[in-house]
């Protein structure tokens, strides 16, 4: 057989192959996905652990199973509660017209035809979101068998990433394709990013939208435990919980409760913005070094492509392109490609 024909023939099967196993991993990805992260934030408990006892195998089996019940109790009590606020939040949506105030507002200081246009978007806006919230939470009854298995496959993966990090990075290291100190740049960087950007967004929208909960509590709001998730989501994304906390504050205000809307105002703009102005760019900016833009880019397309996971996967990998790139602009690549 002629080299040519063999090399064609081998470079078809391993693009079978490659084909082949994206499909087989394609129902996995998001828990893949999900099970590197965690692997990368617990890893160093496991190390401390596996100091203390000895054995690898046990240690990453320990830290996995008590992130894994941890992330099952979290997430049952999590929906739980969030259900219950939802639906008591939909009813009360159906029995009061609750963006009445700024209807009130907008009529005043607009002309009617406009005020109508607007208040009627307001109103298919909330109708179409509580309901897509309802649908969602009953969704995920629906699939619950599916997500178990997703958890089964994050616990797994998660453990064997953990156990085995050291030799997954040799052998990762063995196959590219550079000079000794284009890898150690390429390492160095790819840590520099997903340290930043897994630490800065969880550490964020965590503490971010924790304290704005605090102060939905502190203010006697309505639902402040669903306001508060939203607020967690919200912070997570180079945006912000402000889209929360401002408009509550602005409706305790129009509904006559100035001490709690004064107090949930001040309590926003000085305490969870601080939060936002000193944590993040520590983490993100420092460490990341990744521009706004691409933040909320790779965020929103990691969404829809990966699930919630991609909110963190998103940004990386556009940064890895970057990376890419800028190692072809300075030369590392380029006699790689030539070749």
């Amino acid at each position: 057989m002629p080299k040519s024909v063999a090399k064609i023939i081998t470079l078809c099967i391993f693009a079978a192959l490659i084909v082949t196993s994206f499909l087989i991993l394609k129902p996995f990805i998001s828990a893949i996905l999900t099970a590197l992260v965690l692997a990368y934030i617990f890893r160093p408990i496991h190390l401390k652990l596996n100091k203390i006892i000895k054995k690898p195998t046990l240690s990453a089996f320990l830290v996995s199973l008590l992130v894994f019940i941890i992330l099952v109790v979290l997430g049952a009590v999590i929906l739980n509660v969030a259900a219950k606020q939802m639906i008591n939040f939909y009813a009360y949506t159906q029995s009061t017209d609750i963006i009445a105030p700024i209807k009130a507002v907008l009529a005043k200081i607009t002309d009617s035809s406009f005020s109508m246009q607007i208040s009627y978007l307001l109103d298919t806006g909330l109708k179409n979101a509580t309901s897509y919230m309802v649908n969602y939470f009953s969704s995920l009854i629906l699939d619950l068998p599916v997500i178990i298995i997703q958890l089964i496959v994050t616990f797994f993966v998660m453990f064997y990433f953990m156990r085995d990090a050291d030799i997954i990075g040799k052998y990762i290291r063995s196959i590219l394709p550079f000079e000794e100190h284009t890898k150690e740049k390429f390492f160095t960087r790819f840590s520099e990013i997903t340290s930043g950007v897994i630490y800065g967004t969880i550490i964020v929208g965590l503490i971010q939208g924790i304290v704005a909960g605090i102060g939905y509590f502190l203010f006697g709001v309505q639902g402040a435990f669903l306001l508060m998730l939203m607020s967690i989501i919200l912070s997570v994304f180079p945006i912000g919980p402000w889209l929360i906390w401002l408009p509550t504050g602005v409706n305790l205000l129009i509904h006559g409760k100035t001490n709690e809307g004064i107090g949930l105002l001040l309590f926003g703009l000085i305490i969870v913005s601080y939060i936002d102005n000193v944590v993040r760019p520590y983490f993100v900016g420092r460490k990341a070094k990744m521009r706004g833009a691409i933040v909320l880019i790779g965020m929103l397309g990691g969404i829809s492509l990966f699930g919630i996971i991609g909110v963190i996967v998103g940004p990386i990998i556009l940064d890895y392109l970057l990376i890419f790139l800028e190692f072809y602009r300075t030369g590392h690549l380029k006699n790689i490609l030539k070749s």
